[in-house]
C-alpha cells in the first residue's frame, strides 16, 4: 500500500508548538495552533470535512488546547510524531474527498442513485 505524502503540508513558524486557547483557527490554507505556528497548505474543504458529526481537523487539535475554566490546562506541545501524525490525518481526509467524489461521479455516469444499482431488467441486485 503506498504512503500518503505529506510534503506539501508543512509546519511553519518559530517558538513553541504548543496549541493554546482559542485555538486552532483555519485562515486562508492555515491551521494556526498559536499565533507563532502553523499548518501550511490544508485545503479549506478538508479542514470543514466532518466524520460522525466532528470536524476532525479541528477536534484533533482543539483535544490538545489549552483550556480554562475549572479544568484548566495549558495546552499540549505538539512533538514531531504529534506533527506528523496531523499531516498524514489532513493527507488522509484529502484523498477520501477526492475518492468519495470519484465515486460519485461513476455512479452518476450510470444512472445516478438508485439506477446505477440495478440490473438490466430494472431489479435490484442482491446485497
Amino acid at each position: 500500500m503506498a504512503e500518503f505524502c505529506t510534503a506539501a503540508l508543512t509546519f511553519n513558524g518559530t517558538g513553541e508548538a504548543r496549541v493554546e486557547k482559542g485555538y486552532p483557527k483555519y485562515d486562508k490554507g492555515k491551521v494556526m495552533i498559536n499565533p507563532s505556528r502553523w499548518f501550511e497548505d490544508v485545503p479549506k474543504a478538508t479542514w470543514e470535512f466532518h466524520v460522525g458529526g466532528y470536524q476532525v481537523c479541528e477536534k484533533w487539535l482543539k483535544d490538545r488546547a489549552a483550556k480554562g475554566g475549572k479544568k484548566q490546562s495549558d495546552g499540549r506541545v505538539l512533538t514531531d510524531e504529534d506533527i506528523l501524525h496531523y499531516r498524514r490525518v489532513v493527507v488522509a481526509l484529502t484523498e477520501t474527498r477526492r475518492i468519495m467524489a470519484e465515486i460519485d461521479k461513476v455512479i452518476e455516469a450510470h444512472g445516478g442513485w438508485p439506477g446505477a444499482f440495478l440490473s438490466n431488467d430494472g431489479v435490484g441486485e442482491a446485497g
